[in-house]
């Protein structure tokens, strides 16, 4: 009986690396952002390089110079220049990813000498106020009205929020007040933030 036998290989194909990189993390967000990646990669080795993105990465494999580091920089600005600054950092992480899997190595030491990336401003994230929020409960459905009350009293995020179950909602009442804000932050900020409100609600009750 004969057995399959393989040989080794240096590099992954680009399927194979798709489906190991889901395979680690089973996100398909993640899946899909390494799709788009890789989309705007091949466009960028089009446009600028006139060339396929196999063919550059044969030449680069290998190469001691700093081509590699150029070819990256030429990379970086041009996705600057299709207004993709916000994603910038998060993109190129992960093309650094799929580089590896083809026999390229980046230094991360080479990256800060070599690569020029840009400040990314994070803009300020303005709260809703409460006549949002009572407007955004006056038009929701009883469910969503139920998951947005839940969101606002306890800190959660939409995704903590909709991960709930019943038996994990049970075992949260059955906490003390602390105990539960720690179940759904995992920052010190909100917990912070949690306590003082508790300070002040007990505060109040003294003066009262």
């Amino acid at each position: 009986m004969k057995t399959l036998q393989k040989t080794l290989r240096k590099t992954l194909t680009r399927e194979e690396f798709i489906e190991k990189f889901y395979n680690k993390s089973k996100s398909s967000g993640s899946k899909n952002v390494l799709i788009s990646t890789l989309k705007i990669f091949d466009g960028f080795c089009s446009k600028v390089y006139g060339n396929d993105s196999e063919r550059l990465l044969d030449k680069l494999r290998g190469d001691t110079s700093d081509a590699l580091y150029h070819f990256l920089q030429d990379f970086i600005n041009y996705m600057g220049d299709k207004n993709l600054k916000p994603n910038l950092l998060h993109l190129f992480s992960t093309l650094r990813t799929y580089l590896r899997s083809q026999g390229i190595k980046i230094s991360s030491d080479d990256v800060k000498d070599l690569i020029s990336l840009p400040n990314i401003i994070q803009e300020l994230r303005i709260p809703l106020t409460k006549d949002h929020l009572k407007l955004l409960l006056d038009y929701s459905k009883p469910d969503r009205k139920a998951l947005y009350l839940t969101l606002l009293s306890s800190g959660m995020r939409i995704g903590e929020g909709l991960y709930w179950t019943y038996a994990y909602l049970k075992q949260y009442l059955r906490k003390d007040p602390i105990k539960r804000a720690e179940m759904f932050s995992e920052t010190e900020p909100a917990l912070t933030i949690f306590r003082k409100s508790q300070q002040n609600l007990d505060s109040e009750k003294l003066q009262s």
